[in-house]
């Protein structure tokens, strides 16, 4: 059949628009597509304020720029490259509250978007907070010297035996260690029991959390790594005396001091042996790390090496005994025998200066806002400056004082054998707040996301929040 000129234009006019319609269908899909498939990812996606993130996007439009928001408010801009990817490191605000928050990345070209969550919190993961045991949370924004008279008592948890240990605060659960031989973790919130492990002897110590393992030494003579989400032994190490001190994690190497004499460096994932130092008697003192060094105290403060264990300086007091060094801006602070409070620098261990107390030092020492703090068997805390060692002022319990205190957001907290806890303010010393519990306090606080937790002699851990 023939078909007139006028017909096949027809034809040919309506197989276009067929054409046409499909093409725009199809690419109309293929954005659809296109914008579903766009994601990012945060690395890390949780710390405290101030943690520097790493945004990294894919299947955005090609050679854009990207608005990056943190809880809608602006974080960063990044380019796009000709795949549509981009990376982009941003800051998260120092003021955002504790809890999830959301980051989100949108094209300005192609309206193309996607989201992440990243969860703000201020753990304390160890005795002293940091591996130079300054006792100082820069992170928590949420207690104050304004509103920490509110605080009130969460829950408690109550155990076998009294509660000497300081608690460590990582990824919602709370972990401490118990007279009655065991090893708890609880919920944060609720103070609900996740789980516990049962030592051969009593736990005096404070734990150390680090990447989902939790170490904790106990005066059966062994350190413990545990499964920090199952309590599920990983592995033992187990030294010649008891085990008073609270180990310190850096760069997968653990670090415990023993009532045997000496110093360990631990591997932190197999348990083995790495090197020993003998440093003399040791009792309590717990070591410290700052600049690829560690601190340890017995008779002497010591200085080593931390990756070889090679002794780099100690000094000759030859004391009866000595605190936990403290490390802060190249100054190593520790307690010499029952009255003295000695700064050393860090590097060479040369005394800078030296105060006298008029009664023994009890507790190890906290650094924060220039100031020096520590606690008395006069039952007095002490705020010295740091920079000379001048008495700034002190404040008088009614007993004294063997928790080192917890310093956060222009509060330090400290426990008393008056079975108070108390919160004062950190520049002036003036009181703030108290809580009584049944037997005296020990241990020493932390300070997490807006809540204080501390353990007591009257067998249980008190959360405040």
């Amino acid at each position: 059949m023939c078909l007139s000129s006028s017909y096949k234009s027809l034809l040919l006019l309506i197989l276009l628009l067929i054409c046409s319609v499909s093409s725009v269908s199809f690419f109309h899909n293929a954005g659809l597509v296109h914008a579903a498939s766009a994601s990012i990812k945060l690395n890390p996606n949780a710390g405290p304020p101030t943690t520097r993130i790493k945004v990294s996007g894919k299947h955005f439009g090609k050679n854009e720029q990207v608005l990056i928001t943190f809880d809608s408010n602006p974080l960063a801009t990044a380019m796009t490259n000709n795949a549509g990817s981009f990376s982009q490191h941003a800051t998260i605000p120092a003021s955002v509250l504790p809890g999830n928050h959301t980051v989100q990345a949108t094209g300005q070209s192609s309206g193309l978007s996607a989201s992440a969550i990243f969860l703000v919190q201020t753990n304390w993961s160890m005795f002293g907070f940091d591996t130079q045991r300054t006792h100082f949370n820069p992170y928590e924004n949420v207690l104050n010297t304004s509103n920490v008279s509110g605080l009130t008592l969460a829950w408690k948890y109550k155990t076998g035996a009294g509660v000497g240990s300081s608690p460590a605060v990582v990824n919602g659960i709370v972990y401490f260690g118990s007279r009655d031989d065991k090893f708890y973790a609880v919920d944060a919130q609720t103070g609900a029991l996740k789980w516990s492990f049962t030592t051969g002897d009593l736990i005096t110590a404070s734990p150390a959390v680090a990447n989902g393992i939790v170490y904790i030494g106990s005066h059966d003579r062994n350190l413990y790594a545990l499964n920090a989400i199952t309590g599920a032994k990983i592995w033992s190490f187990t030294t010649g005396d008891l085990i008073f001190a609270s180990p310190v994690v850096v760069k997968g190497m653990v670090y415990i001091t023993s009532h045997d004499g000496n110093l360990y460096a631990i591997n932190a994932t197999m348990g083995t042996l790495t090197w020993s130092y003998a440093i003399g008697p040791n009792m309590q003192s717990s070591p410290s790390v700052a600049n690829g060094i560690v601190y340890a105290t017995s008779t002497d403060v010591f200085a080593l090496n931390a990756k070889t264990g090679k002794l780099l300086w100690r000094t000759n007091f030859n004391a009866a005994n000595a605190s936990t060094a403290t490390v802060s801006n190249g100054i190593v602070y520790a307690a010499i025998g029952n009255n003295t409070l000695d700064a050393l620098n860090a590097k060479n261990g040369t005394l800078l200066w030296s105060y006298s107390s008029s009664s023994a030092i009890t507790s190890n020492i906290a650094v924060g806002y220039d100031l020096i703090y520590f606690g008395a068997f006069d039952s007095n805390l002490y705020a010295l400056d740091a920079s000379n060692g001048s008495l700034k002022w002190n404040y008088a319990t009614k007993g004294s004082i063997y928790s080192t205190p917890a310093i956060a957001n222009g509060v330090i907290y400290v426990g008393s054998q008056d079975s108070n806890l108390y919160a004062l303010n950190a520049i002036s010393g003036a009181f703030l707040w108290s809580y009584t519990a049944g037997s005296g306090i020990s241990s020493s606080p932390a300070v997490a996301n807006g809540v204080v937790y501390v353990g007591s002699l009257d067998d249980n851990l008190y959360s405040f929040s």
